[in-house]
């Protein structure tokens, strides 16, 4: 189980008591089915990529990167936000005015995806999570996770 208190599961509603229960994120809870706000992206363009579509992506971005799956994804940002519960919890008591983000960053002791840097011909493997909540209403939450994504 995460270790998260009940007090902050029902205040903050980071997370479903029930996925505290379980331990576990469950990513769409947080995300947007459209792929337009509210709702978050991690679904849609951070988990389960190939090296060509990440490679296609950094037309747009300096760097690229996917979790090899679901599974891990949501395993890593329950990790993630295990470790900053004390910064999670301080975060949803102050977090105004609505729209205000808490980044936050993990590194796993196993590999969690893998990411490419614009003009490399190298795949790098990654162990750093990087999750960003954001402070706005959601499937009946007050924030929800924005993105989440394997960081170099």
């Amino acid at each position: 189980d995460i270790a998260v208190p009940l007090s902050f599961a029902s205040i903050a509603g980071a997370v479903r008591v029930a996925s505290v229960r379980v331990g576990r994120i469950k990513l769409i809870e947080h995300e947007s089915p459209t792929g337009l706000k509210p709702g978050g992206h991690t679904l849609l363009k951070h988990i389960g990529l190939s090296e060509q579509e990440l490679r296609a992506r950094l037309s747009n971005v300096p760097r690229a990167s996917t979790f090899y799956n679901q599974e891990v994804a949501e395993q890593v940002i329950s990790e993630a936000l295990k470790a900053n519960r004390i910064h999670l919890e301080n975060w949803a008591k102050y977090a105004l005015p609505e729209g205000t983000t808490a980044p936050i960053e993990y590194v796993s002791s196993t590999s969690i995806g893998f990411g490419i840097a614009r003009g490399s011909k190298y795949v790098e493997k990654l162990y750093k999570v990087k999750v960003v909540l954001k402070y706005s209403e959601y499937n009946g939450k007050p924030f929800y996770i924005l993105t989440a994504f394997p960081k170099g």
